[in-house]
Protein backbone atom coordinates (compact mmCIF):
# COMPACT_ATOMS: atom_id res chain seq x y z
CA UNK A 1 0.00 0.00 0.00
CA UNK A 2 1.33 3.32 -0.74
CA UNK A 3 1.29 6.90 1.07
CA UNK A 4 -0.47 10.01 -0.76
CA UNK A 5 3.09 11.55 0.22
CA UNK A 6 4.85 8.33 -1.25
CA UNK A 7 2.24 8.83 -4.67
CA UNK A 8 2.99 12.71 -5.32
CA UNK A 9 6.78 12.10 -5.10
CA UNK A 10 6.53 9.78 -7.46
CA UNK A 11 4.30 11.78 -9.77
CA UNK A 12 6.30 14.92 -9.05
CA UNK A 13 9.66 12.93 -9.81
CA UNK A 14 7.81 11.53 -13.23
CA UNK A 15 7.28 15.26 -14.32
CA UNK A 16 11.02 15.94 -14.42
CA UNK A 17 9.67 17.57 -10.55
CA UNK A 18 12.99 16.41 -8.32
CA UNK A 19 13.18 19.26 -6.27
CA UNK A 20 9.56 19.08 -5.05
CA UNK A 21 9.60 15.24 -5.17
CA UNK A 22 12.37 15.56 -2.62
CA UNK A 23 10.27 18.55 -0.25
CA UNK A 24 7.12 15.88 -0.71
CA UNK A 25 8.96 13.18 0.42
CA UNK A 26 10.45 14.77 3.32
CA UNK A 27 7.29 16.99 4.40
CA UNK A 28 5.64 16.56 7.37
CA UNK A 29 2.05 15.67 7.21
CA UNK A 30 0.48 18.73 9.03
CA UNK A 31 2.63 21.12 6.05
CA UNK A 32 1.82 19.38 3.22
CA UNK A 33 -1.41 21.28 2.56
CA UNK A 34 0.43 24.41 2.73
CA UNK A 35 2.65 23.45 0.46
CA UNK A 36 -0.27 22.70 -1.99
CA UNK A 37 -1.95 25.45 -1.23
CA UNK A 38 1.19 27.24 -1.92
CA UNK A 39 1.99 26.02 -5.15
CA UNK A 40 -1.64 26.78 -6.11
CA UNK A 41 -1.63 30.62 -5.28
CA UNK A 42 1.80 31.17 -6.80
CA UNK A 43 1.40 28.85 -9.97
CA UNK A 44 -2.32 28.83 -10.12
CA UNK A 45 -1.80 24.85 -10.47
CA UNK A 46 -3.75 22.45 -8.13
CA UNK A 47 -2.54 19.18 -6.85
CA UNK A 48 -5.20 19.03 -3.80
CA UNK A 49 -5.36 15.28 -5.61
CA UNK A 50 -3.29 12.95 -6.70
CA UNK A 51 -5.14 12.27 -9.78
CA UNK A 52 -4.92 16.40 -10.29
CA UNK A 53 -1.36 15.69 -10.16
CA UNK A 54 -1.07 12.46 -12.73
CA UNK A 55 -3.00 14.91 -15.32
CA UNK A 56 -1.31 18.22 -15.36
CA UNK A 57 -0.88 19.90 -18.92
CA UNK A 58 2.63 20.63 -19.80
CA UNK A 59 1.57 23.67 -19.41
CA UNK A 60 1.21 23.51 -15.96
CA UNK A 61 4.91 21.67 -15.45
CA UNK A 62 6.55 24.50 -16.56
CA UNK A 63 4.62 26.50 -14.18
CA UNK A 64 5.70 24.20 -11.29
CA UNK A 65 9.17 24.47 -13.02
CA UNK A 66 8.87 27.89 -12.21
CA UNK A 67 7.66 27.97 -8.93
CA UNK A 68 10.89 25.20 -8.38
CA UNK A 69 13.49 28.11 -10.03
CA UNK A 70 11.61 30.64 -7.54
CA UNK A 71 11.61 29.17 -4.40
CA UNK A 72 14.97 26.94 -4.87
CA UNK A 73 16.51 28.43 -1.93
CA UNK A 74 13.80 28.01 0.72
CA UNK A 75 12.82 24.48 -0.79
CA UNK A 76 16.43 23.38 -0.87
CA UNK A 77 16.63 24.58 3.07
CA UNK A 78 13.59 22.71 3.97
CA UNK A 79 15.38 19.85 2.82
CA UNK A 80 18.56 20.02 4.32
CA UNK A 81 16.64 20.70 7.77
CA UNK A 82 14.74 17.71 7.29
CA UNK A 83 17.59 15.54 7.04
CA UNK A 84 19.17 16.87 9.72
CA UNK A 85 16.26 16.09 11.56
CA UNK A 86 16.36 12.56 10.38
CA UNK A 87 19.82 12.40 11.49
CA UNK A 88 19.15 13.47 14.47
CA UNK A 89 16.18 11.20 15.41
CA UNK A 90 18.50 8.38 14.16
CA UNK A 91 21.26 9.22 16.51
CA UNK A 92 18.86 8.75 19.23
CA UNK A 93 16.90 5.80 18.49
CA UNK A 94 20.98 4.44 18.24
CA UNK A 95 21.51 6.22 21.98
CA UNK A 96 18.31 4.35 23.36
CA UNK A 97 19.45 1.06 21.62
CA UNK A 98 22.45 1.03 23.16
CA UNK A 99 21.09 2.74 26.35
CA UNK A 100 18.12 -0.48 26.33
CA UNK A 101 20.64 -3.09 25.73
CA UNK A 102 22.82 -2.17 29.03
CA UNK A 103 19.83 -1.99 30.57
CA UNK A 104 18.96 -5.50 29.70
CA UNK A 105 22.64 -6.98 30.10
CA UNK A 106 22.19 -5.17 33.48
CA UNK A 107 18.96 -7.27 34.59
CA UNK A 108 20.35 -10.49 33.26
CA UNK A 109 23.48 -10.20 35.50
CA UNK A 110 21.44 -9.33 38.33
CA UNK A 111 19.16 -12.46 37.95
CA UNK A 112 22.64 -14.49 37.39
CA UNK A 113 23.85 -13.13 40.81
CA UNK A 114 20.89 -13.15 42.74
CA UNK A 115 20.18 -16.97 41.50
CA UNK A 116 23.97 -17.49 42.50
CA UNK A 117 23.66 -15.78 45.76
CA UNK A 118 20.66 -17.79 46.49
CA UNK A 119 21.86 -21.22 45.49
CA UNK A 120 25.21 -20.32 47.76
CA UNK A 121 23.20 -19.63 50.40
CA UNK A 122 21.11 -23.31 50.11
CA UNK A 123 24.41 -24.91 49.18
CA UNK A 124 25.73 -23.66 53.21
CA UNK A 125 22.52 -24.33 54.61
CA UNK A 126 21.44 -27.91 53.94
CA UNK A 127 24.84 -29.40 52.99
CA UNK A 128 27.36 -30.28 55.72
CA UNK A 129 30.85 -28.39 55.44
CA UNK A 130 34.01 -29.71 56.81
CA UNK A 131 35.23 -28.32 59.71
CA UNK A 132 38.45 -26.71 58.05
CA UNK A 133 36.08 -24.36 55.68
CA UNK A 134 33.69 -23.30 58.17
CA UNK A 135 35.10 -19.96 58.88
CA UNK A 136 35.51 -19.34 55.07
CA UNK A 137 32.09 -20.30 54.39
CA UNK A 138 30.64 -18.20 57.38
CA UNK A 139 32.56 -15.49 55.56
CA UNK A 140 31.57 -15.58 52.16
CA UNK A 141 28.29 -16.43 53.38
CA UNK A 142 28.16 -12.62 55.39
CA UNK A 143 29.40 -10.99 51.75
CA UNK A 144 26.99 -12.52 49.84
CA UNK A 145 24.30 -11.88 52.24
CA UNK A 146 25.51 -8.68 53.11
CA UNK A 147 26.33 -7.42 49.47
CA UNK A 148 24.49 -9.62 46.72
CA UNK A 149 21.32 -9.95 48.12
CA UNK A 150 21.08 -6.59 49.26
CA UNK A 151 22.49 -5.23 46.23
CA UNK A 152 20.24 -7.33 43.81
CA UNK A 153 16.80 -6.74 46.30
CA UNK A 154 17.74 -2.75 46.19
CA UNK A 155 17.94 -2.93 42.55
CA UNK A 156 15.11 -4.92 42.11
CA UNK A 157 12.91 -3.05 44.19
CA UNK A 158 14.31 0.65 44.87
CA UNK A 159 13.08 2.52 48.07
CA UNK A 160 12.68 5.61 45.56
CA UNK A 161 11.42 4.67 41.99
CA UNK A 162 13.06 7.06 39.71
CA UNK A 163 10.42 9.87 38.46
CA UNK A 164 9.44 8.93 35.04
CA UNK A 165 8.40 12.76 34.53
CA UNK A 166 12.24 13.73 34.89
CA UNK A 167 13.60 11.64 32.84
Amino acid sequence: MTTTRSDYTAALIEKDLYLLGAVFSSIEEQNINMLKTDIMSHTGVNLTTIQQLYHITETDVDKLHSYEKEHREELYKYVAESIIRHRELRELVKKYNVEYSKAQYSKVLGIILLISAIVYLFTITFYVIPPENVQLVNTIGGMVIGCTVQSMMQYFFPKNPPNKNNQ
